[in-house]
């Protein structure tokens, strides 16, 4: 596999932190998608197994704690449709790996403290009607990070 070649101090805190779980943990961003500059971005997390890259995790990284994102998580305001999209995704994933005896994919919101540490971990799961947001942790330093997201 080649090495990713990139400058470190333009990557975002959260893509910075991830470089610690070395290189069988890889994460790459989706931002070929994105239709509008945001402070937020959406990543998935993943690793070769038998040289097939296997997803383990679709993780979506908020820049700040927004009221909006706030009220969802406390269902006063309903689910915004990616995330619905997400979960609905991840749902489909499961049914097949389920089946397969493989490992489940997992979507997991991330809200920065604008931009950085520490960050606050939900394991979003339901489906398009209910959406739960599982509290995981707060991540404080680089090994709350490797605790968090290694697998």
């Amino acid at each position: 596999m080649r090495e990713r070649k990139y400058n470190l101090e333009v990557q975002t805190s959260f893509a910075k932190n991830h470089s610690l779980l070395g290189s069988k943990s890889l994460l790459t961003d989706i931002d070929s998608i994105q239709i509008a500059e945001t402070e937020n971005t959406l990543y998935n997390q993943y690793k070769f197994i038998n040289s097939q890259p296997l997803l383990h995790r679709i993780i979506e990284v908020k820049y700040k704690p927004s009221d909006y994102i706030k009220k969802q998580l406390l269902k006063q305001e309903a689910t915004n449709s990616q995330t619905k999209l997400f979960v609905s995704v991840m749902n489909e994933l499961n049914g097949y790996r389920i089946d397969s005896n493989k490992l489940k994919v997992e979507f997991y919101l991330v809200i920065q403290s604008n931009g950085i540490l520490p960050y606050f971990v939900y394991n979003v799961t339901g489906n398009n009607n209910s959406i739960n947001y599982e509290y995981k942790g707060k991540v404080n330093n680089e090994d709350d990070y490797i605790n968090m997201f290694q697998f």
